[in-house]
């Protein structure tokens, strides 16, 4: 276990030497979740065996919907269907290699989806903050394949 910022850690599973790197990004802003208590979106970066993930966590219940809205800085929205999760609760990434290295040049990143049986909500994420994209080129050292 190896924590370089907050939310950075190294696991080595010892049953089959794989080695994760998971870190998290919390989102400026909240939103309810599905039972209406206040809550923050979070992405996860997570490489296994250098292969990388990235992982939109929300607090809504999404049932199949794979819509997710991407909207970098000040720019035009732009929607695309990501691979949601098997409990409904998180979307895949499907390109995050080049997801993550367009991120690298940007400084907000804002994401949308619909709740079920709810209108759209969205997060926005700093990502200048929480050692986000310092944790990214650790990551890139430790052996994720960025």
């Amino acid at each position: 276990f190896q924590a370089i910022s907050r939310s950075y850690e190294v696991e080595e599973d010892l049953m089959n030497d794989t080695m994760t790197i998971y870190f998290f990004l919390d989102s400026e802003n909240s939103i309810s979740n599905s039972i209406g208590v206040l809550e923050k979106g979070k992405l996860m970066l997570r490489c296994t065996d250098g292969n990388p993930s990235l992982v939109l966590l929300t607090p809504t219940y999404n049932a199949s919907s794979s819509s997710v809205g991407v909207r970098w800085n000040k720019d035009t929205a732009s929607y695309f269907n990501w691979n949601p999760s098997t409990d409904s609760q998180a979307y895949f990434h499907p390109n995050p290699k080049n997801f993550i290295n367009e991120m690298k040049g940007k400084d907000f990143l804002t994401l949308a989806w619909k709740p079920y049986q709810k209108k759209q909500v969205a997060v926005k994420f700093d990502l200048n903050a929480q050692n986000w994209k310092e944790d990214i080129e650790q990551a890139i050292k430790d052996g994720c394949k960025l």
